[in-house]
């Protein structure tokens, strides 16, 4: 049997023969590195047969490759920085203290309740967990209340990250605002830049000049083939961060190109440096800056276009808003219309037996006219003046005095839209309501003498507005 290959033997059941030309029994290599991981590749090893002849052909040793392949280098200082996430943060997990008040309903002996929570941020898939620590006999529901997860930071998809945790500040996970006031060790180190915007300063009012995150103290300093303009660098690419003690009041420090002058701190900083440095100089630089002369706003001359307190209001802000309204005055005196009988001031004789109504709206101070019909006359009538604020003539422009309530006497003129009006009647409830606020309207009995004056007047369907 020694002379047969294990290929002419029978291969029948509950029967096996060892190869006797096999001398290797190594197990191959099924790893190799790709991105500075290890990852699987597939089998490559030949059968002991097809080794043999390839030897015969190619030389003893010449055809290892085949078997184990290629020869693998050591991975570079490149592949190890670019380790992809689950690798690099792998347990690594940002550990935050937070509170939120929990209001008690119908009790007698408080009215809301602190509790302490725990909230962990997981690097490796950006994801949080929420835990309160259970406190033995405390009566309240207490250890996971949030599982891990990506948490939903608004309605538009976006979900917290590790940027948007901070001490002091206070974050909203469905619906339950948490104040955080403290983390780990761990957690400490980073930076942040807010600037501190003035009215009229001419700057844009952007809420982050750098959002936080650790600073390099030289960020030029990395390696040519790391991706600096889409991936911050890490540990691996630098060792020189800024730290609390690089800060101190009148020192000038240089972040990614740009000097900046420490020139005060607040008290919490100053106790904080006290108590771990032993710093006691904290004296303020006086920042000398010149004056900043404000050009006065002058305000254009009116266009025409629109009403004047309307097209005003671009002139203030580069998206205009409405102009604003009495609106105590607005609803006091809803659906509330004097109105008067008014002729034309002309020397035409046609315009002699022309009639107006005159329709003053206590509720924002316009007035509409109204031309009664008459028949046969050649005068179709109906509205004559859309409801508006009319200026009194010779008035400034830019500053306009408009028509009020006193204005309105027996015969006193009206001028509007080139038109001179006389008025001539009023009907009984405006008589009654001018002689209810005779002090506030100085009426004095202008509006009626005796039973020359008829107080009806006949409105047409578009002034038929009751009191």
């Amino acid at each position: 049997m020694s002379g047969l290959s294990r290929l002419q033997l029978p291969f029948l059941p509950g029967f096996s023969f060892a190869e006797p030309n096999e001398t290797k029994f190594n197990c191959p290599q099924t790893l190799t590195y790709k991105s500075g991981c290890a990852i699987a590749v597939p089998n490559q090893v030949v059968s002991p047969l097809e080794h043999l002849q390839l030897e015969s052909h190619l030389g003893e040793g010449k055809v290892h490759y085949l078997t184990y392949g290629k020869q693998k280098k050591a991975p570079s200082n490149h592949q190890s920085s670019t380790l992809p996430n689950f690798i690099k943060f792998d347990k690594k997990v940002l550990k935050f203290d937070a509170y939120f008040k929990e209001n008690i309903q119908n009790s007698m002996l408080e009215e809301y309740r602190i509790r302490h929570v725990n909230i962990y941020y997981y690097l490796i898939d950006d994801t949080m967990s929420i835990s309160e620590p259970v406190i033995e006999n405390s009566g309240i529901p207490q250890g996971k209340l949030v599982i891990r997860q990506k948490v939903p930071k608004n309605n538009e998809g976006e979900f917290f990250s590790w940027k948007d945790l901070n001490i002091e500040e206070d974050i909203t996970i469905y619906g339950r605002t948490y104040h955080i006031v403290d983390c780990d060790k761990w957690s400490h180190d980073t930076m942040e830049i807010r600037e501190v915007h003035k009215l009229n300063d001419g700057r844009d009012p952007y809420p982050l000049f750098l959002h936080r995150h650790k600073v390099p103290k030289d960020r030029s300093n990395v390696s040519s083939l790391f991706p600096i303009a889409s991936t911050e660098p890490s540990e691996t690419e630098t060792e020189n961060w800024f730290k609390d003690s690089d800060f101190a009041v009148g020192k000038t420090i240089q972040i990614y190109g740009r000097n900046f002058l420490l020139y005060d701190c607040d008290e919490f900083t100053k106790n904080y440096y006290k108590s771990k440095f032993g710093v006691e100089d904290f004296h303020p630089i006086e920042i000398k800056t010149e004056p900043v002369t404000l050009k006065k706003i002058e305000t254009p001359p009116y266009n025409g276009f629109g009403s004047m307190e309307d097209s005003l209001q671009s002139c203030f802000s580069l998206v205009p808003h409405p102009p604003k309204k009495n609106i105590v005055k607005m609803l006091q005196n809803d659906g509330k219309v004097l109105r008067f009988e008014a002729v034309l001031n002309s020397v035409w004789p046609i315009d002699q037996s022309r009639k107006f109504i005159i329709s003053y709206h206590l509720a924002d101070d316009t007035i509409s006219i109204y031309e009664r019909p008459i028949r046969n006359s050649g005068l179709q009538g109906g509205k004559f003046l859309r409801r508006m604020q009319i200026a009194k003539p010779n008035s400034n422009p830019n500053s306009p005095e408009y028509y009020s309530i006193q204005d309105f006497k027996l015969g006193a003129p009206v001028i509007a839209a080139g038109r001179q009006f006389i008025i001539t009647k009023a009907d009984d409830l405006t008589l009654k309501y001018l002689e209810e606020h005779e002090q506030k309207f100085k009426v004095n009995g202008e509006y009626s003498d005796g039973q020359t004056q008829k107080r009806d007047i006949q409105c047409g369907p578009d002034e038929a507005t009751s009191l």
